[in-house]
């Protein structure tokens, strides 16, 4: 009989006493005090040994004071004891094992054994075992079972050792292929995500470049004639001026006025005629300054496909988006005109690629514009809800900031964004649109163009009741570019 402990302060399995040989001994008598229905009173010892020691699993009968009574072949085995040459006393005097979970010792209150003989549950636990005797560490699945006498008081325990490393091992390696295959998952989200918003601003690239490209052929053949126009109209106005002159001549030395030319002459309403020409030519002048204006809003706004950074006045550009906007805002029979506030400060020159930031011009107000479509029809003239509403007014402000740097808010008084759609506001095919309506691309190349290709940052700022500001912040010179980047989804 083998007579040993486990070691409870140092969590060591220590076996004392005689050498391995002593496994053959008579099972039956190990288990004399046990009940006698517990083996088959025809099993021999031996055959019971030998039945125990085919197993994989590592087994210990131990009675009740935790003293084993018998260890099959599998114990040495699992433990890396040579039963040849030494005992299990020596094992454990010279190398000695440790039960751990992944981190610290395994607490021997909780291990199987110890609950079991407590009259508690026996349930399987996952622990380590350390020895130098060993390869390499060596996980195992411990698990016992009471033996119970005639009184069903319990006389000992049967202890079972499962090893669970290669288990283990592949455990491990199926999670870190999961976690390859998540994580190459996500590159290929993100790649995938990354495209698409580079597939979709090459294309809105390409729109505006081509739409530039229009934009600056109709101003330009527009501007011709109109051109002509408006010189010409000086040179009609003198020529007007001194037909007048003439007739105010011919009437001081030709005071009569044959009948036929009199009658011509009240046909005409000479007196309305002389009074109301003038007035046209004004009015043609100022129709022809307007076109003018317009075109040359044009061809500021059709510096869409410029790819060379310009000194520009921020100011022009977004006087330029506000004229191309200038239908839109006006609005239809049944909806009221939005109005413009503007409070521009005294901005330097900035250097930046001005067509592309008229592009984020048009983006923000062309939203603002649809925001506050519901405000346009309550303040329409037939409408009996103006007071209940502020005017739908779009504001932008322009400022210095700091040194070195310009700001340009853009604000609506329009319904507030929730905090749920700021934090997305400016990922690439995000909307709030019905599907097909909108590509949800507008504030992600706004957030691009002032983030990526100009260093300076974007920001979304609502609270309810308050409407919806968008904050932009550009460096005055490249040089001057130290924005540090921000997420696209951050508020202010």
């Amino acid at each position: 009989m083998l007579n040993g402990s486990f070691s409870r302060d140092q969590h060591t399995l220590v076996a004392l006493g005689l050498p391995t040989t002593a496994v053959s001994e008579p099972l039956q008598t190990a288990f004399g005090s046990l009940s006698p229905t517990f083996l088959p009173k025809d099993l021999s010892s031996d055959r019971l040994a030998a039945i125990l020691d085919r197993l994989e699993d590592a087994v210990l009968l131990v009675d009740a004071l935790e003293q084993p009574l018998y260890v099959n072949q599998a114990v040495f085995r699992l433990l890396g004891i040579n039963p040849a040459f030494e005992t299990l006393e020596v094992w454990a005097a010279d190398c000695g094992a440790r039960l751990a979970t992944r981190d610290r010792p395994f607490p021997w209150a909780d291990f199987p054994l110890s609950r079991v003989l407590r009259g508690e549950s026996g349930d399987p636990v996952e622990l380590r075992l350390l020895s130098p005797r060993l390869p390499h560490v060596t996980w195992l699945r411990a698990s016992a079972s009471p033996l119970k006498g005639e009184e069903d008081d319990i006389l000992g325990a049967m202890v079972v050792l499962r090893d669970i490393t290669a288990q283990k091992r592949y455990e491990t390696e199926l999670r870190t292929s999961n976690q390859e295959l998540q994580s190459q998952a996500r590159r290929l989200s993100d790649a995938l995500t990354a495209l698409q918003k580079t597939q979709s601003q090459l294309i809105q690239t390409e729109k505006m470049s081509s739409l530039g490209q229009v934009v600056a052929g109709v101003a330009h053949e527009i501007n011709n004639p109109v051109s002509f126009i408006h010189g010409n109209l000086v040179h009609i106005d003198a020529y007007i001026h001194d037909l007048l002159g003439l007739m105010d001549a011919y009437q001081q030395h030709l005071p009569t006025i044959p009948p036929a030319l009199e009658d011509y002459l009240e046909a005409i309403d000479l007196p309305f005629v002389r009074e109301d020409l003038p007035r046209l030519v004004a009015s043609m002048r100022m129709g022809t300054e307007r076109i003018r204006e317009i075109v040359l809003s044009l061809r500021n706004f059709s510096r869409l496909d410029e790819s060379d950074l310009k000194v520009v006045d921020l100011h022009e550009g977004i006087e330029s988006t506000l004229t191309i906007l200038g239908s839109r805002l006006r609005g239809k029979a049944n909806e009221a005109t939005i109005r413009v506030a503007k409070a521009f400060s005294d901005l330097p020159t900035v250097e930046c690629y001005p067509g592309a930031l008229n592009q984020v011009y048009m983006n923000i107000l062309t939203n603002a514009i649809e925001a506050l479509a519901v405000q346009r029809r309550s303040h329409a003239p037939q409408s009996a809800e103006e007071l209940q509403q502020p005017h739908p007014t779009i504001t932008i402000r322009t400022e210095i900031p700091k040194p070195d740097w310009v700001r340009i808010e853009i604000a609506n008084n329009g319904p507030a964004i929730p905090e749920a759609v700021q934090r997305r506001i400016f990922d690439p095919f995000f909307t709030t649109h019905p599907v097909g309506k909108n590509k949800g691309m507008g504030m992600a190349i706004a957030y691009q163009i002032v983030v990526d290709q100009h260093g300076g940052s974007l920001k979304c700022l609502s609270q309810p009741g308050e409407g919806v500001a968008f904050r932009l912040d550009l460096p005055v010179t490249q040089q001057a570019n130290h924005c540090p980047r921000e997420s696209p989804t951050r508020r202010g």
